[in-house]
């Protein structure tokens, strides 16, 4: 990670902050303020992240997630739980014919792929419930406190909505149209289904937003796109991404769209929208207007929310911003395949290994 020439600006900078505190120390109260000013401009809240740890990975690795200080890894049918110095805790293994899982911040969930079992285990990978349904699963989202199954038969496609302990609490049937993306409020008294329409002439997305209940409450709809992302910001608001544009619709009604060419990531934090398309981070505010808007010469291709500042990573670089400030950037010597954050670090996850940095 380049540590000498990172130490060394680091020492330059130490050296800068000196020499001018010596010289503006007895200056004017104006003087003093361009001192701060000067200290924010060369970067003293940066931060340097060295390897604390580095764990070699045994096995296949298809997906990895960080709960509670444990680093729980997903491979070949295998569960793993290991502590951050590397030491294995436990492994189990799922017995199913064609194995997904969902990664969540509540927990862990296992399914047969073109079955109806469903296993899930609490962060610490312990099995709470089996779940049986009778269509084939194609993929399991946590969304708030929830679960969205979407599954499908030869009739049609299906969301299933599941509490925390595996309760069906709400389900609806589409028999003409392909579900893209579902989403349901914190209060987990509306959600929200995007469908591929492909009756007309033209392609065209729709939204639907339905009571829990199954009354339909609005519905919007979106020519030539296809849907991505949907996320409730509000009662019945919603932020909805196709692969060309970004909109904000309120019971149906778009109020405010804004495109973009080559969207890479999206991530929404309280009232904030940070997009990241091209080579360019945008933050929005859900009035869409444009908040903050950086530029990169090097690619990078996700968005990852930390405690108190964002991480954009790619293949080779990550780089830490905080209020559009820069505090830190690497080139990695191996791809990067993910990043995670773990508490207060990030653990980076290569083909071979994981180094948590600290």
């Amino acid at each position: 990670m380049n540590g000498n020439g990172e130490r060394g600006k680091k020492a330059f900078k130490i050296f800068v902050i000196i020499f001018i505190g010596i010289i503006l120390f007895f200056s004017k109260e104006e003087n003093q303020e361009r001192f701060i000013g000067i200290l924010n401009e060369i970067g003293i809240g940066s931060m340097d992240l060295e390897v604390v740890e580095s764990i070699s990975l045994e096995g296949d690795m298809e997906d990895i997630a960080y709960y509670d200080g444990r680093i729980i890894k997903w491979g070949n049918n295998r569960l793993g739980k290991f502590k951050l110095d590397g030491s294995k805790e436990w492994e189990k293994e799922f017995n199913l014919n064609k194995t997904g899982l969902t990664f969540g911040k509540r927990g862990i969930y296992i399914f047969e792929k073109g079955g109806g079992d469903i296993y899930l285990l609490n962060p610490s990978g312990e099995t709470i419930k089996r779940v049986g349904l009778e269509d084939g699963i194609i993929d399991i989202v946590e969304s708030n406190n929830y679960l969205l199954i979407h599954s499908k038969d030869l009739e049609g496609e299906r969301i299933n909505i599941l509490d925390m302990d595996g309760n069906i609490i709400a389900e609806n049937f589409i028999d003409s149209k392909n579900i893209l993306t579902c989403c349901i409020d914190e209060e987990g008294t509306s959600y929200a289904l995007s469908l591929l329409n492909l009756l007309g002439d033209n392609i065209k997305s729709e939204v639907h937003i339905f009571h829990i209940g199954g009354q339909l409450l609005s519905t919007s709809s979106i020519d030539d796109e296809i849907l991505l992302f949907t996320q409730f910001v509000d009662d019945n608001k919603l932020i909805a991404m196709s692969d060309k544009a970004l909109y904000f619709i309120n019971r149906g009604n778009i109020l405010w769209k804004k495109s973009f060419q080559l969207i890479k990531d999206i991530k929404i934090e309280k009232d904030k929208i940070h997009i990241l398309y091209g080579n360019t981070l945008e933050t929005i505010s859900l009035d869409g207007r444009t908040e903050a808007r950086k530029s990169f010469n090097q690619e990078y291709k996700k968005i990852l929310p930390m405690d108190k500042y964002i991480v954009l990573y790619g293949d080779e670089y990550l780089i830490g911003l905080k209020n559009g400030e820069e505090l830190f950037k690497h080139k990695m010597e191996d791809n990067i395949i993910k990043i995670i954050g773990g508490g207060k670090r990030l653990i980076l996850v290569y083909q071979d290994r994981i180094d948590v940095l600290g």
